[in-house]
């Protein structure tokens, strides 16, 4: 909708016209004289609030300055606070870098979203609020949800909960589970989790998913992998997230296979095993 390079280029062929220097239009608009500069190089678009004034300093109009008769139309109604009609994803990505956060999660309402690829391309625009609402809104009529990881960090973890389950409800299972459970509730994650182990997935690197997942089924995870690999490698990594029985049960099994229990255990066994660990550091002394 529009090309900064040609505003830009439009500004100075005005202000030429005009007679006027840099600073001299900068002061006519209390903006920095480096402002002035940067539209004109195309490097950025002067502000919202400021196309109206350089309009009338120009004696031109705002649609003319733009180039863009639907820009021009999109811009006074914003700045009137009437805004009537829905946008197109390209029209607002090409309206955002000159408006306001107020303006733009103003205009948002009016926005027409086809696709989850439409969310993500303004996510950057948008605050969480207006993004949880799309993307809620989204949820209820699209029946192809993707890229699910590029969407997460931007919404609260109620709608990030609804976009996982939507996800796997469509595709049955969840891929890149590292990089989304950070984003989910932990009851989210363990359904994650236990689905995956229920499904016999492959799951390696299991200490990434324990911040993230109730002891129970970090308990569940320690185990089947435990069962599945023999032995696990670095289990003092693991022993805040687990219960009290399985630190127990990974402890023994790192005995069973030669290894050396470090101190840093003991917080995380019971007393019983702990005493035993002591008795025999301190006969082996």
């Amino acid at each position: 909708m529009f090309n900064m390079k040609l505003v830009g280029v439009k500004i100075s062929e005005y202000r030429k016209a005009k007679n006027l220097t840099q600073m001299e239009l900068a002061d006519l608009l209390n903006v920095s004289h480096q402002a002035i500069s940067n539209w004109e190089r195309g490097e950025t678009m002067p502000d919202i609030t400021k196309l109206p004034e350089i309009a009338e300093i120009f004696n031109t109009t705002i649609d003319q300055l733009l180039n863009s008769e639907k820009g021009a139309k999109i811009i006074s109604n914003v700045v009137s606070g009437k805004i009537s009609e829905k946008l197109t994803i390209e029209e607002f990505k090409n309206i955002s870098p000159i408006l306001k956060p107020k303006q733009i999660e103003d205009l948002s309402d009016e926005l027409k979203v086809d696709n989850f690829d439409d969310i993500i391309s303004i996510l950057p625009f948008i605050g969480e609020e207006t993004a949880d609402k799309l993307v809620t809104e989204a949820l209820d009529h699209l029946n192809n949800v993707d890229n699910i990881v590029s969407i997460l960090p931007f919404v609260n973890e109620e709608t990030a909960d609804k976009l996982v389950g939507k996800y796997i409800e469509i595709n049955g299972k969840i891929t890149e589970v590292v990089s989304i459970l950070p984003f989910v509730s932990t009851e989210t994650a363990d359904k994650i989790v236990v689905n995956m182990i229920e499904n016999n997935n492959e799951i390696n690197n299991i200490v990434s998913f324990l911040p993230f997942i109730s002891e129970e089924t970090a308990d569940l995870l320690v185990i089947k992998y435990l069962n599945n690999k023999g032995e696990i490698e670095n289990i003092n990594a693991m022993m805040p997230f687990v219960s009290t029985e399985c630190a127990d049960q990974l402890v023994l099994n790192y005995i069973e296979k030669g290894r050396k229990v470090s101190n840093q255990v003991l917080p995380f066994i019971s007393s019983k095993l702990a005493d035993q660990l002591v008795l025999s550091i301190i006969k082996n002394k």
